[in-house]
């Protein structure tokens, strides 16, 4: 029954994405019912065990972030239950992406929810590190899409790390060319070479290379020894991610990344059409703006060849591409243009069911539900 109704509410928000209206009894259905399996995990699967367990035993400093630790301690000692610290994990992160969502002035969350339910959010249900790290960094990166103030950007980003060292990565969003202006579908004389295209075709050189050397990024253990021996508090910082290496699972993720880059052009190419009018709303630099930072964030593709573990930064973008979305208001006239968008929304959220069935990670709908307590 559970089951049920959390397809329901995902194929009901995507209808309404689709169709650019608003219904807030399933918006307010949809994020209670997201809560409850969140607060209410009895926390005996992968590392919510972990979690609960520094929790119980104030052990809470083994290798995690300064400030997860400092939080969870002042939960813990006010004896207060592991399940009223997800509350307020839950409550915490909520507030972050709410009002990054109110900062791009997007009224309409079905798309966010859309496209989190199959994959992004049970993930971040037992990735509590990562779950408010990257809830500050939206929040962050969605002020830098309206304000471009690159220092408060840093500043944000910074104190995400307090809570997930990897959300460091994402400063290289500095470089987002705030003035480009160019449509997707312009003649080839009239684009111009950003530093974002540099970057993605850089990185997918690099991706073919490390996949015909064994899934090994060239010269990465020498550059990670000459940063070591630079700065030594580093030392063994990168092995648990860059001395490893992947089988094919990494695939799943490329497809992911590239339907929502698929996803990000068609919709950057809807607001900045001129018979849209819409280029003058601020909504079209936004469309641009992820669509560059899809572009830089292609880093991620060698690195994913070393440790999966880096494709949760893509969960991150993919957030933006739902808030994205939903700045678009569909009349629900049909045209040429919104059965492209209407597609390409259904393949950003449909795309994330392909690690959930695959069970990446231990983790799918049916494991988040059986583990909630109340069902």
């Amino acid at each position: 029954m559970a089951i049920a109704l959390y397809y329901a509410l995902f194929v009901a928000n995507l209808l309404f994405a689709i169709g650019g209206k608003r219904n807030r009894v399933f918006e307010i259905a949809t994020f209670v019912f997201m809560g409850l399996l969140f607060t209410l995990n009895d926390c005996t699967i992968g590392d919510l065990f972990i979690y609960k367990s520094y929790y119980a035993n104030l052990h809470v400093g083994s290798g995690m972030e300064y400030g997860y630790v400092q939080i969870a301690n002042l939960f813990s000692r006010a004896n207060l239950s592991f399940n009223v610290f997800l509350l307020a994990i839950f409550l915490f992160c909520s507030v972050f992406i709410f009002l990054g969502m109110k900062v791009l002035k997007v009224k309409n969350f079905h798309a966010l929810f859309a496209i989190s339910m199959p994959y992004i959010f049970p993930m971040m249900s037992i990735s509590l590190r990562y779950f408010i790290g990257g809830s500050i960094t939206f929040f962050a990166i969605c002020m830098y899409l309206r304000n471009h103030n690159r220092i408060l950007l840093i500043a944000l980003i910074l104190l995400a790390t307090l809570f997930h060292r990897t959300m460091i990565m994402f400063l290289i969003f500095v470089f987002v060319n705030f003035s480009d202006r160019t449509r997707f579908g312009a003649k080839i004389r009239d684009r111009k070479i950003r530093f974002s295209d540099v970057v993605f075709i850089l990185a997918v050189l690099l991706a073919a290379a490390s996949i015909l050397n064994h899934n090994r990024i060239p010269f990465i253990g020498s550059i990670v020894s000459l940063v070591e021996k630079a700065i030594p508090q580093l030392r063994g910082k990168f092995d648990a991610y860059l001395t490893t290496t992947t089988n094919r699972g990494y695939l799943i993720f490329y497809i992911a990344y590239f339907a929502g880059l698929f996803g990000v052009y068609i919709l950057r190419d809807h607001f900045n059409a001129p018979k849209q009018g819409l280029r003058g709303n601020g909504n079209a630099q936004v469309a641009n703006n992820v669509c560059q930072m899809f572009l830089l964030m292609a880093i991620l593709l060698p690195l994913m060849l070393m440790n999966l573990v880096f494709f949760r930064h893509i969960m991150i973008l993919f957030m933006l591409l739902g808030a994205a979305f939903g700045l678009n208001k569909n009349k629900g006239k049909y045209t040429q243009t919104n059965a492209l968008q209407a597609a390409a929304l259904a393949l950003s959220s449909v795309v994330w069911f392909l690690p959930e069935m695959l069970f990446v990670f231990s983790m799918d709908i049916k494991t988040l539900i059986e583990y909630c307590i109340i069902f």
